[in-house]
């Protein structure tokens, strides 16, 4: 059986049900703000679930310019480093 992955909105797992015979997932999360504008930005945020890291932020590091006197493995190496920075980073910002 496949993991449920969490809520892209909330970070919470959704609950699943059966319906008139299909499965069904959802999630209670509501967003507002006091405007408008608050409230569309707060519901189009995304949070990071524990063990995840934002793609964005991967790119960033492997677009860098590759130092041209290294090895390719040393920069690899650094690349690895610098993503499982970001892993820890987005566990210690779950849990606060």
């Amino acid at each position: 059986m496949s993991e449920i992955k969490p809520c892209p909105f909330c970070g919470k797992i959704p609950n699943l049900q059966l319906l008139e015979g299909k499965y069904y997932l959802y999630c209670f999360c509501l967003k507002e703000g006091e405007t408008k504008q608050e409230a569309i930005a707060a519901w189009n945020s995304r949070v990071v679930p524990e063990g995840y890291v934002k793609v964005e932020d991967v790119l960033k590091i492997l677009n860098k310019p590759m130092h041209p006197y290294t090895e390719w493995y040393d920069e690899i190496f650094d690349v690895m480093k610098e993503i499982k920075s970001l892993e820890s980073k987005t566990t210690l910002a779950e849990k606060r």
